[in-house]
């Protein structure tokens, strides 16, 4: 199945912190190239920030495999919302988008917009707070700046009401 990925997960230690360890195979496998990284003694070869960000992307958007803005094999977890947060502060989603290395039409921006706009947010608000981060992201815990965060990062603003919308 095209929508489906290879995974791997395990954990390792590294400098007395257990850090997980995902290993992904999927159909953009070849899009990004690998990059080597060192941690100590241990060398890995890994995706790089923009496959990574390409993948967030994907998970709330799906595949692409629909009809222009329906979301196909998409998920709504609270983990790629918030890495979308940290990724966003770095390269906006739009500028991402519009760089990307395919033509644009293959990546589905109108599924993507919908399925960050019907995203469960006040499901995603437990999950947000079992996230372990760095200090300077922890605004990105609190779903109502989150969801101001992203939206914003799209052109939308949050109702009120309706899907969730708790930003105001």
């Amino acid at each position: 199945d095209p929508r489906k990925a290879n995974q791997l997960h395990g954990n390792i230690l590294h400098k007395g912190q257990r850090l997980k360890v995902s290993f992904v195979e999927d159909r953009y496998f070849d899009d990004y190239p690998m990059e080597v990284h060192s941690f100590g003694a241990l060398t890995v070869q890994t995706e790089g920030v923009p496959g990574l960000y390409h993948r967030k992307l994907r998970c709330v958007g799906g595949s692409g495999d629909g009809q222009g803005d329906t979301v196909v094999g998409g998920r709504q977890k609270a983990r790629d919302v918030f890495d979308l947060y940290v990724l966003a502060h770095h390269t906006p989603i739009q500028k991402f988008i519009t760089e990307l290395p395919f033509p644009f039409p293959v990546f589905p921006v109108d599924a993507f917009h919908n399925g960050l706009v019907s995203m469960p947010w006040f499901e995603l608000m437990d999950e947000l707070q079992e996230i372990d981060c760095d200090p300077q992201w922890t605004p990105g815990k609190d779903v109502g700046h989150l969801q101001n965060f992203l939206y914003a990062q799209i052109g939308a603003k949050p109702t009120g009401g309706g899907n969730d919308g708790i930003g105001e």
